[in-house]
């Protein structure tokens, strides 16, 4: 999802290069809460492979729903703080960059979508395997969720609130883009 970054950026306009900053904040708050629940379900499972898992939806129900949660936040699910950024970056690049570009981004986007889609489809559905049954799987405990909860709030706050952010990425990127946009036409880039 940081290609969403250097798309935007490299579009010099002002809504890519907000769209670029916003998508590395976004970018920062769910990869961090993936990373975290992916550890905690490794550990739990004794696995990082996708073949040895299945129905853990079964086993841990909360869990698997950050992990649902988390996935379409990093898809960019409207009202969650992937979407902002990556809008941002695509309405930049389809109105400073040569179509080409934005297009195969979009294809980027529908192939990472499908990947994570099936390996979420892998991981959490279908049968629990036996050797988790001997395991007994635990669920998310409540220190865990102490750290989960709140980057899972603020993925929300980031989707649903995306102005309290703008606000400051724009002090920074308004000016910056009216320098670029200014040194382009005086042939200056």
């Amino acid at each position: 999802h940081m290609g969403y970054v250097l798309l935007g950026v490299a579009s010099l306009t002002e809504a890519g290069l907000a769209g670029g900053v916003f998508q590395m904040l976004a970018h920062g708050v769910i990869t961090g809460l993936l990373f975290l629940l992916v550890g905690l379900m490794s550990h739990r499972t004794e696995t990082r492979l996708l073949g040895e898992l299945g129905g853990l939806l079964k086993g841990m129900p909360i869990l698997i729903g950050f992990l649902s949660f988390t996935i379409f936040a990093s898809l960019g699910l409207p009202g969650l703080a992937g979407f902002i950024g990556e809008v941002l970056a695509f309405i930049g690049a389809f109105s400073g960059l040569p179509w080409v570009f934005p297009v195969v981004s979009l294809l980027g986007l529908l192939v990472t979508a499908g990947f994570f889609l099936w390996a979420l489809q892998r991981t959490a559905l279908g049968e629990l395997p036996e050797r988790f049954h001997k395991n007994h799987l635990h669920d998310l405990y409540g220190w865990e969720g102490a750290a989960v909860v709140p980057l899972a709030a603020l993925a929300v706050l980031l989707g649903v609130l995306p102005g309290v952010a703008m606000d400051l990425i724009n002090t920074a990127v308004v000016p910056l883009a009216q320098t670029l946009q200014a040194a382009l036409v005086s042939g200056g880039m």
